[in-house]
């Protein structure tokens, strides 16, 4: 039988078969990358986890006060979100208020953009190119497919 030293708590043994196997079962399989990874949280969880953390992002943010635009990025995202490794996923895109240049991803299929970054951006061709790099980032962060 292996043992396992566990700080603090001296040896712990733990036959290599039950090892193995809390292992295996704690991997999820990246639908980016197509690889095992290991995994503590569910879809289910990493969806009230965007969830609870979407309220805290507007709420310290704000919501970029202009309902064409924010409309406009929700259309881009939603038929970049039906290309993604997860179509199934309850998609959303906001733009936050804020002069940062900057786009980032919650767990869970939330999807922002600062205000300061939509100066930048001339044509459809950017905010896609800004959402389609934070997709990729988000599918591959987490086995889940979200970012952490």
């Amino acid at each position: 039988m292996k043992s396992l030293n566990v700080v603090g708590m001296g040896r712990l043994r733990l036959p290599s078969a039950l090892l193995a196997a809390l292992l295996t079962a704690a991997c999820a399989t990246n639908p980016a990358t197509g690889r095992r990874q290991f995994s503590l949280m569910s879809e289910d969880q990493e969806l009230q986890i965007g969830q609870q953390q979407d309220v805290e992002i507007r709420r310290e943010m704000g919501v970029y006060d202009d309902r064409a635009l924010q409309e406009y990025v929700s259309g881009i995202g939603l038929r970049l979100a039906q290309q993604s490794e997860r179509p199934n996923l309850p998609w959303h895109f906001t733009i936050v208020d804020a002069p940062a240049v900057n786009a980032f991803a919650l767990p869970g299929g939330y999807i922002y953009i600062t205000r300061g970054i939509m100066a930048f951006l001339d044509d459809e061709a950017q905010p896609l190119l800004s959402l389609a790099s934070t997709f990729g980032a988000s599918s591959e962060a987490s086995p889940s497919g979200s970012a952490p």
